[in-house]
């Protein structure tokens, strides 16, 4: 029971921590936990409500006594890095069903919109890059370059769907193509071929060094 009690003052204590009040230039007012700060929007939750707030429409950020409101809105409102493969650092891939005993999967790089909550069954809405569609997920990832002594026989990977001339999976040329072109979702299944250039993936596909990005969440 003590354990407990500590447990939900600590909890307490976090909710208070990150519980916002944010006043609009207009005068309106919301109140809310933090979920995001992170292409021009600040998004809060209010009780079961997601409010989504355009960062040029905010006035001020307050939480408790201390003014976040430069932190918040130029982390709003900052430009996301790019990586080698043009995937920019809040990017998501996203896909219908997991990896389990497929050879592989598509996945999508898209954006995220509306974080889980319990109001949304812990989907989360994204924007599709290649599309434009916005759509309720239940599966995403994002992902990172790696190294050399990342790559382990099982490891879920994701690289780019296109080849090159000798059929081994390339990275992106551009923007354009990494963002309106497909990605892939395989398991490294053979690692003897390194000094080639390339791992082996379920599904009998050869893929790059370079192309190679793993899963991070």
């Amino acid at each position: 029971m003590k354990k407990a009690l500590i447990l939900i003052a600590l909890a307490l204590l976090l909710v208070q921590a990150y519980a916002l009040d944010i006043t609009l230039k207009n005068g309106a007012k919301f109140q809310g936990i933090l979920q995001s700060a992170a292409d021009g929007m600040i998004i809060i939750i209010e009780g079961k409500v997601t409010i989504t707030i355009p960062a040029a429409e905010i006035k001020i950020i307050m939480d408790k006594d201390k003014n976040r409101t430069q932190e918040l809105l130029s982390k709003a409102n900052s430009i996301p890095m790019i990586d080698k493969h043009f995937v920019q650092s809040d990017d998501y891939f996203v896909f219908e069903e997991p990896l389990v005993s497929q050879e592989w999967i598509y996945v999508y790089l898209a954006k995220m919109q509306v974080p889980p909550s319990l109001e949304t069954k812990q989907q989360a809405q994204f924007l599709l890059m290649q599309g434009g569609e916005k759509k309720w997920m239940k599966h995403w990832t994002k992902s990172k370059l790696g190294t050399k002594a990342e790559l382990k026989l099982g490891t879920k990977i994701i690289f780019f769907d296109m080849t090159n001339d000798e059929d081994v999976y390339r990275v992106p040329d551009n923007t354009q193509e990494a963002r309106n072109g497909h990605w892939i979702m395989a398991k490294i299944t053979d690692t003897s071929e390194l000094f080639k250039g390339y791992v082996m993936v379920s599904g009998g596909l050869k893929v790059g060094l370079d192309s190679i990005r793993f899963l991070t969440d």
